[in-house]
C-alpha cells in the first residue's frame, strides 16, 4: 500500500511540473479569452494546486493565490464579494470532482485490483474509494450551483479577517490555503502519519527477526 501511495504522488509531481508551463501561459491568455474559456482557465488552476499539494510539493504559493484572486475580483475594487467568493468555491469544487473522476478513484481502483490477494489492502482501498465517491457527489452538486449560503457565510468569514464585512487581497492570500484546502492538507498529514507508522512498523519487524535469527542457529 505504501509503495502504490508513494508511486501516486510521484506522477501527481509529474504532473506538476508539466503542467506549471501550461497554466502560466493560460493566465496570460485569460484577460481575452471568452468566459467559457476563463471558466477552464481557472478549473485548471484548481486542478495545478490541488496536485502540487497532493504530490508533496506544498501549499498554494503567493504569486498562485495573487492570480486566482486577480481571476475572481471580477469589478476590480479590490474586495472579493460574497457572489465572487461563491462562484471561487464552486470552480474549486468543480475542479475537484473532475480530478476525483479522472485520477483519484482510477488509482484506487487499480488498487483494489492490484491486491485483490491481499484482504486488509483491498478492505482500505474499498473504504477509501467509498469515502471519495461521497467526496465526488458533493462537489459535483456544489460545482452546479448547490452550495448552501451557510457554507459561503463562514468562508467569507473565514477570510474576512477585519470583521468589517469585506475580503480584501491580503486576507485571501493570507487565509486561502486553509480555506480552500484544509482538508486535503489534514487528510495528507494523517496520511503521512500513516506511513511513518509502517515505516516504523517495517524497521521494527526487521530488527526482532535479526534478534531472533542467532536462535535457530
Amino acid at each position: 500500500l505504501l509503495r502504490a501511495q508513494l508511486q501516486v504522488r510521484e506522477s501527481l509531481r509529474a504532473q506538476v511540473r508539466k503542467s506549471q508551463a501550461e497554466i502560466q501561459v493560460s493566465l496570460e491568455m485569460a484577460g481575452s479569452a471568452s468566459s467559457d474559456e476563463q471558466r477552464a482557465a481557472r478549473h485548471r488552476m484548481w486542478k495545478l494546486l490541488s496536485r502540487q499539494l497532493i504530490g508533496g510539493l506544498g501549499a498554494p504559493r503567493e504569486a498562485q493565490l495573487s492570480a486566482l484572486w486577480s481571476r475572481y475580483d471580477a469589478d476590480h475594487n479590490g474586495c472579493l464579494s460574497k457572489g465572487e467568493l461563491g462562484m471561487m468555491m464552486a470552480d474549486y469544487a468543480a475542479a475537484r470532482a473532475d480530478e476525483l473522476e479522472a485520477e483519484e478513484l482510477p488509482s484506487l481502483q487499480r488498487m483494489m485490483e492490484e491486491h485483490d490477494d491481499n484482504p486488509f489492502v483491498r478492505s482500505l482501498a474499498e473504504a477509501r474509494l467509498l469515502s471519495k465517491r461521497a467526496e465526488l457527489e458533493l462537489y459535483r452538486a456544489q460545482s452546479h450551483g448547490a452550495l448552501p449560503a451557510a457554507a459561503v457565510e463562514a468562508a467569507f468569514k473565514q477570510l474576512d479577517t477585519r470583521h468589517d464585512g469585506r475580503v480584501f487581497r491580503d486576507d485571501f492570500l493570507a487565509h486561502a490555503t486553509d480555506v480552500f484546502f484544509g482538508i486535503q492538507m489534514e487528510r495528507l498529514q494523517a496520511m503521512k502519519d500513516l506511513e511513518s507508522a509502517d515505516v516504523a512498523a517495517a524497521q521494527q519487524g526487521g530488527a526482532a527477526g535479526e534478534l531472533e535469527e542467532p536462535k535457530g542457529r
